[in-house]
């Protein structure tokens, strides 16, 4: 009896794995089937690339050929483009000569508010020793009064008062 039990043991044990084993079966078919499947469907994403790859490269040859055509139609009129007629020339001149009058009437103008400023300076300068002479003489004060109205100084203080010194002149 024990080596029929074990031999039914055995049959049991044995139709469990053909069991096990037609499911692994089973489960290796259906997922061969979608692997397939996958497959199938990248190779014709792969075609698809393919031939647009094809129609790139295509595109690339027409374009480069386009262009090598325009650079040489370029290079024939290149030397044809740099002519220039008379009226252009007169006008490039007239003009050049328009910017240097105008460049030379600047010039002329800062060299005139330069002098400006130079005979300006130098009035100032006197107007001190005018101011300090003007306290010493009633006349001149009032000349040096008529002088400095128009400017925004102070005006002129009496010759008892002593003047107050401007903090914008920095004590000059």
């Amino acid at each position: 009896m024990t080596a029929k039990n074990q031999l039914t043991r055995e049959v049991d044990d044995l139709t469990t794995k053909l069991t096990n084993t037609e499911n692994d079966k089973r489960a290796a078919e259906t997922e061969l089937v979608a692997i397939q499947t996958e497959r199938d469907g990248l190779s014709a994403r792969t075609a698809a690339l393919e031939g647009e790859v094809k129609r790139l490269r295509r595109e690339l040859e027409d374009e480069k050929e386009k262009t090598t055509q325009l650079k040489e139609a370029e290079e024939k009129n290149a030397g044809d483009g740099l002519r220039l007629t008379k009226l252009e020339v007169a006008r490039v001149l007239r003009e050049r000569n328009e910017y240097k009058e105008k460049y030379l009437s600047l010039l002329e103008q800062v060299r005139m508010n330069d002098e400006l400023y130079l005979f300006k300076k130098s009035k100032k300068s006197s107007r001190w020793v005018d101011y300090f002479a003007a306290l010493f003489s009633p006349a001149k004060r009032r000349q040096l009064e008529k002088v400095l109205d128009g400017t925004p100084r102070r005006p002129i203080l009496g010759a008892r008062n002593t003047p107050d010194i401007d903090e914008e002149d920095g004590g000059e």
